[in-house]
């Protein structure tokens, strides 16, 4: 019986050791990190992400959904003007949560499969998550734009305005064609 516990600690440590090595050193770049999505489909970020460039919303607490609702309607309406674009949320949670449980709760509450493609759930090392990525608190959703490789090339932060709108599409018209 202490065999298979102290194997199940080691085989548990070494896998957060492994977790929390693979993200990226430059707060330029999204961290290597693996999720799936609310129809089951496991994906490797960033290489995992399908567009030339991907727009990503991440969230940290479950009532921040109102403020990424809010950047939906943009995000539908530059994907179909760019169709390099692709647009992703990524509800960020601690590795420790019960997985099955959350991802059932939040497939049932996105009736539309298309956005259920499109959010992928991560579980890791939350700490280590924001600190490779520069984020200061998880009080406010990120919104990311990135290149194929991962590359951060805009970023903001929390409610949608107008001004992060037009810094979002100034930032694009100059990176992609229509």
């Amino acid at each position: 019986m202490k065999k298979r516990i102290l194997l199940g600690t080691l085989i548990f440590l070494f896998g957060s050791l492994y977790n929390l090595s693979s993200y990226a050193e430059n707060k330029n770049q999204f961290p290597k990190i693996s999720g799936k999505n609310l129809e089951n489909k496991e994906y490797n970020l960033p290489s995992g992400f399908e567009g030339k460039i991907n727009l990503v919303f991440i969230a940290f607490l479950r009532d921040q959904q109102k403020d990424i609702d809010k950047w939906l309607p943009l995000a539908k309406t530059l994907s179909k003007k760019y169709e390099t674009l692709r647009y992703y949320e990524l509800p960020v949670l601690n590795e420790t949560y019960a997985r099955w449980f959350i991802d059932a709760g939040m497939k049932a509450g996105i009736s539309d499969k298309s956005q259920r493609e499109k959010t992928i759930t991560i579980y890791t090392n939350k700490k280590k998550f924001l600190e490779s990525l520069d984020i200061s608190n998880e009080k406010e959703i990120q919104i990311l734009l990135l290149d194929s490789n991962g590359k951060i090339i805009w970023s903001d932060k929390g409610d949608f305005s107008k001004n992060k709108a037009d810094s979002l599409q100034t930032i694009l018209s100059s990176k992609i064609e229509k």
